[in-house]
């Protein structure tokens, strides 16, 4: 049995994903328990990564979707527009040279090794659809995509083995990134921008039987996904944790973290990585 974890990576004008998943992989590396790590990225963004941090790197030229540019809203680059090329994490199952894969973000910052645990599991599937923030006073929060609609699982940090029950998952996943659109009629979620979150989440609803309470989806050790918004800023960072500047009751204040955490600011994120 193998087991590892899959990165994906595509540049796309303003941010810099090369640098970021390098960020990433050393991370996975300092803190946890050794595993080999598969990048999926184009040829243009493999010229950016450290490419001695990964045991293999798979080039798929991502398919460009005029309906993902969008605008990217974050200090130094507000109002600019971009293309986002997420689509090929639909391809995870079939691209994954892995038994077991663990996928991640490559804005997810690995500071412990909870996701350890997912190793050996009997789960086909494994993704959370809690949320937390990095403020330790907002309680956990379950998004849908539609005030009345399904829940929003996150496909930031998922975890699946090569059954034929997460094969047929990951069909559905591929089917309805292909009719985004028509799927955004029945959920009724924006169609924009394609979104893995809202494609993994439908393909959930449809493998659980469309019954909410019977989930295919497991929930990964740690069942809450905690998340740094977009509007907050990195003061520290380093391999054991990060010290965030995030507005609580109108005011702002630092915070620690020293748990894995998805970090939405990409632009401090990048500052730091580059700083």
């Amino acid at each position: 049995m193998s087991q590892g974890i899959l990165l994906f990576a595509h540049n796309n004008g303003l941010i810099n994903y090369g640098d970021m998943t390098s960020y990433c992989a050393e991370h996975i590396l300092a803190n946890m328990d050794p595993r080999p790590i598969c990048l999926v990225t184009d040829s243009e963004t493999r010229k950016t990564v450290d490419r001695k941090l990964f045991n293999q790197i798979i080039e798929v030229e991502p398919v460009t979707k005029e309906t993902n540019l969008r605008n990217y809203r974050d200090g130094d680059n507000d109002g600019k527009k971009a293309i986002y090329h997420n689509n090929t994490r639909a391809r995870a199952f079939e691209l994954s040279p892995f038994s077991e894969t663990l996928v991640l973000d490559t804005d997810y910052l690995v500071f412990d090794n909870s996701l350890d645990r997912v190793w050996g599991s009997r789960n086909d599937l494994m993704m959370n659809k809690s949320i937390a923030s990095v403020q330790a006073e907002t309680p956990p929060k379950v998004f849908r995509l539609d005030d009345v609609c399904i829940p929003m699982f996150w496909a930031t940090a998922f975890f699946f083995r090569k059954t034929d029950k997460a094969r047929k998952f990951f069909k559905i996943v591929g089917y309805v990134a292909e009719k985004f659109d028509y799927y955004g009629l029945i959920y009724n979620y924006r169609t924009a921008i394609y979104r893995n979150d809202h494609a993994f989440s439908v393909a959930n609803h449809v493998a659980s039987g469309y019954i909410e309470s019977h989930s295919f989806a497991r929930p990964l050790p740690n069942p809450h996904l905690l998340t740094s918004w977009d509007t907050d800023e990195i003061l520290e960072l380093n391999y054991e944790g990060m010290i965030v500047k995030t507005k609580r009751g109108g005011k702002w204040f630092p915070v620690r973290v020293s748990n894995n955490v998805h970090c939405m600011n990409k632009r401090s994120l990048l500052k730091h990585i580059n700083g």
